[in-house]
C-alpha cells in the first residue's frame, strides 16, 4: 500500500553529530538549528523531517536542497550518488582536490533514512546516476528499504525554481527517472 506523505523541510546533518545520526539520535545541533534558520525555515523541535538530505553545511547540496518540490506518494532521498554507492561531502569549501567524502552504502543509507522519521512508501533518490543503465546503488537501496525507488539515469541538477532535470548538461533533459522494485538474491 503506498502512502501519501506530507512535504517537509530536509534535514540537515552535520559533521557533529553524524555518528549519533545513524544510530538514532534524534536531537538538532545548533548548528543544524541556525542551517534551517539560513534557510528561512523552523527547525522540528523533536523529530526528523520526511526528507533526509545527507549534505554538510556549506555544501551546495544544502541549499539546493532545500528547493526541490515534493511529488505526492514519494518521500524524497536527498544525497550525493554514483553508480556503485553514495556519497557526502564533509567539507565543500576546500579546494577541489582535497574535499573529504565519507562513502555510503545501501545499508548505511537505508539505516539513516529509517532513522530521519521514513514511514514506508515509494522513494525519489534525488541522487547522480544511482538509476544509471550499469548501475547497482537504486536496486540495492530498494532491496534493503523492501520498496519502490525511482533514481536518475544521470546527473540531477536542480534549478532555482525548485525543478530537476536529469542529463548531462542543466540545459537538455536527456536522461530519466527510473523505478525499481525490490528483488530476491534469487530473481
Amino acid at each position: 500500500m503506498q502512502q501519501s506523505h506530507n512535504a517537509r523541510s530536509p534535514i540537515v546533518f552535520d559533521a557533529e553529530i553524524t555518528n549519533e545520526a545513524f544510530s538514532g539520535y534524534r536531537a538538532l545541533s545548533a548548528q543544524t538549528v541556525a542551517s534551517y534558520k539560513m534557510l528561512g525555515r523552523n527547525a522540528p523541535d523533536d523529530a526528523f523531517p520526511l526528507a533526509p538530505l545527507l549534505a554538510s553545511l556549506n555544501d551546495p547540496l544544502l541549499k539546493a536542497g532545500a528547493l526541490i518540490k515534493p511529488i505526492p506518494g514519494y518521500t524524497d532521498v536527498i544525497v550525493h550518488g554514483q553508480k556503485d554507492g553514495f556519497a557526502w561531502l564533509l567539507d565543500a569549501s576546500a579546494p577541489q582536490l582535497q574535499k573529504s567524502w565519507l562513502f555510503l552504502n545501501q545499508r548505511t543509507l537505508a539505516n539513516y533514512v529509517k532513522s530521519s522519521g521514513y514511514n514506508g512508501g515509494s522513494i525519489r533518490l534525488i541522487s547522480c546516476n544511482t538509476g544509471a543503465c550499469d548501475a547497482v546503488a537504486a536496486q540495492n537501496f530498494a532491496n534493503k528499504m523492501n520498496v519502490e525507488v525511482l533514481a536518475p539515469t544521470d546527473t540531477v541538477w536542480i534549478h532555482p525554481s525548485g525543478r530537476l532535470s536529469v542529463g548531462e548538461t542543466q540545459y537538455f533533459n536527456t536522461g530519466e527517472w527510473v523505478s525499481f522494485f525490490p528483488k530476491r538474491p534469487w530473481e
